[in-house]
């Protein structure tokens, strides 16, 4: 079983009981007259710690309140970051680099909120890269938010979950692995494409969201892709590849393509049952 570090970033005052001996407190960075700005600095400088050291190993890092929280240089190794509210931004944007040779240390990203509607939960400026500098995996594991990114590389070892909310990226190129959760509804748009995108791509039983690519680099269709990708292996259900076409929804708006899983019959007798009431309403 591979160990998570993982740093915690809350907005909800009632979890701050959390806070105990097992965790290194984010205390904010120095507001210039002996206090502290809560929720508010860089998560690698060790000063915004309240050891006074980034937290590292069996150590886990929490932060209560994130109201400004960034990664300065960009690079992220052998720790994770947990976001269940606010926003945590990349302005330089994100290195996810994996553990150090051999640590077992998966990087990772995790984010579940309830205002994912309302704010840009995790916001990249540049690109979001996914590179196993030493070997081991990196997750961006969307539970419940909002994702944004200018564009992505994934080089190696990099996983995208989502289950809801959305995962939206100018460009995208390499192939990583996209896991759609089970019972989840969540959207990852990709706008632009290269023919060198490729993707290793899994819907959970129950899922209802979607996976959009918006056209190829030179405003080329994306018509075909998913086709392409599902006879080629590159598309599973519960982990299972699967090939058959019924499986499937692909559906084309204009330059754009989108996949799903074809409705359960157990939905679509909910979504008739609701189009029967609105129908009824008017």
């Amino acid at each position: 079983m591979e160990k998570y570090r993982i740093l915690v970033l809350m907005l909800i005052f009632g979890v701050a009981a959390l806070s105990s001996a097992e965790y290194v407190n984010f205390v904010g960075q120095s507001d210039g007259s002996g206090g502290r700005l809560d929720g508010v600095g860089d998560v690698e400088l060790g000063d915004n710690w309240a050891s006074g050291s980034v937290p590292y190993g069996s150590d886990t890092g929490l932060i209560t309140y994130a109201n400004n929280v960034w990664c300065g240089d960009g690079a992220l190794e052998d720790f994770g970051v947990r976001l269940e509210g606010g926003t945590f931004v990349a302005p330089n944007g994100l290195a996810m680099r994996g553990g150090a040779f051999n640590s077992g240390v998966t990087t990772l990203i995790e984010v579940d909120t309830n205002d994912w509607n309302t704010v840009t939960n995790v916001g990249i400026t540049g690109e979001l890269t996914f590179w196993s500098q030493y070997g081991e995996h990196m997750i961006l594991n969307v539970l419940n938010g909002s994702v944004t990114a200018d564009s992505m590389f994934a080089i190696y070892k990099g996983t995208l979950n989502l289950g809801n909310g959305i995962v939206h990226i100018g460009n995208a190129n390499g192939t990583a692995e996209y896991n759609m959760l089970a019972g989840g509804s969540g959207q990852i748009i990709i706008d632009v494409i290269p023919d060198t995108f490729a993707v290793d791509l899994d819907f959970g039983t129950g899922n209802t969201g979607s996976f959009t690519l918006g056209q190829k680099t030179g405003g080329v269709t994306t018509g075909g892709v998913w086709d392409w990708f599902r006879n080629n292996g590159m598309i599973s259900i519960d982990g299972v590849v699967t090939t058959d076409p019924a499986a499937y929804l692909i559906t084309q708006d204009g330059l754009s393509s989108s996949i799903s899983l074809v409705p359960e019959p157990a939905t679509m007798m909910l979504l008739g049952l609701g189009s029967i009431l609105i129908r009824r309403k008017r």
